[in-house]
């Protein structure tokens, strides 16, 4: 989270008892960039359960990350992932 989003470690704890294990873990296909030099590759996300634990500023890695949001456990992205959040105490 720190090199790609600039929130430092000590702005977020782990949530009890999934410390060591994601929840969730994503590998998708990442185009060939000839302006980095980078072939085609696969990227892989590992997808950790977090509490925010103080208020923090988002620094963007603009070259790797093009945003962010904020949303509420209703609205998470993948069902996948809402689904696996709904479980955690």
């Amino acid at each position: 989270m720190h090199e790609e989003a600039g929130i430092p470690p000590s702005a977020v704890v782990p949530l009890a008892g999934h410390e060591d294990i994601p929840l969730d873990i994503d590998v998708h296909a990442i185009d060939a960039n000839s302006s980095k030099n980078e072939p085609s590759h696969h990227h892989v996300d590992f997808r950790w359960a977090f509490r925010l634990g103080v208020d923090h500023a988002v620094t963007l890695q603009e070259e790797e990350v093009d945003g962010y949001q904020w949303r509420p456990f209703a609205t998470a992205a993948s069902p996948a992932v809402r689904a696996k959040l709904a479980q955690l105490t």
